[in-house]
């Protein structure tokens, strides 16, 4: 997955680079064993590339792009788009499940299109929460990876428990069903304090990753987790 600090890191690294930006596209796998579209598009697109460089510059470009292509060659793609940064001693994929459009550069790195897309798709931090815990997760460019995850735990020794009601003797009435409502109440008071306290981790899980905003999703049978709370 992206991070900002990955296309940080990309935005600095020593030219000279070769930078390609290739979409792959649904059902574009070859009949017949003919070679992908992007293959023939590479080629293209190489040509007048290496045309305008010097000898030696060829001779650099050229290195780079025979490593570019033997990886896509072998590549199995199980995503839409790749971005592939290629240099002396530098080798850096990005695959995204975003669509984005053929490009190639020489020279600096290429960042252009990675910042439009980290500009115009945000991430969020996803919070699945039930009675047993929550979840931590972060989706950004249509892929969800899960960071995190805490279980929920009540400590219960030191409560009458609903079960212990009982009859005591004589003109002492069962007390039961008033026991089991007021376990039940603790219980629900724990989960809305454990709520709080997943609320205020997500806010420094958001922090810590870019940044980015928060969506809390709850157990549909989990009635705890309200405004209030």
């Amino acid at each position: 997955m992206l991070t900002m600090s990955q296309l940080e890191s990309l935005s600095q690294l020593p030219p000279p680079l070769l930078t390609a930006y290739v979409r792959i596209v649904s059902g574009e796998a070859s009949f017949h064993g003919a070679a992908p579209e992007y293959l023939a598009w590479l080629k293209d697109e190489s040509r007048p590339i290496a045309e305008s460089l010097s000898p030696t510059g060829q001779e650099l470009f050229r290195k780079q792009l025979d490593r570019v292509e033997e990886f896509l060659r072998q590549h199995q793609p199980h995503e839409r788009s790749l971005v592939i940064v290629a240099g002396p001693g530098v080798w850096e994929i990005v695959s995204l499940q975003r669509e984005i459009q053929n490009e190639l550069h020489w020279g600096k790195p290429s960042v252009t299109q990675l910042l439009w897309l980290a500009s115009e798709y945000k991430p969020y931090g996803i919070v699945a929460v039930d009675h047993l815990g929550a979840r931590f997760f972060h989706y950004w460019l249509g892929e969800m990876v899960e960071y995190e995850e805490k279980k929920f735990a009540v400590d219960i020794s030191q409560w009458k428990m609903e079960e212990l009601g009982h009859v005591t003797g004589q003109g002492v009435r069962k007390t039961r069903g008033s026991q089991r409502e007021v376990f039940r109440n603790r219980m629900e008071g724990q989960y809305a304090r454990l709520c709080r306290e997943t609320a205020q981790q997500a806010v420094i899980f958001c922090t810590k990753k870019d940044r980015f905003c928060t969506r809390i999703r709850r157990d549909p049978h989990f009635r705890l987790l309200s405004e209030e709370r």
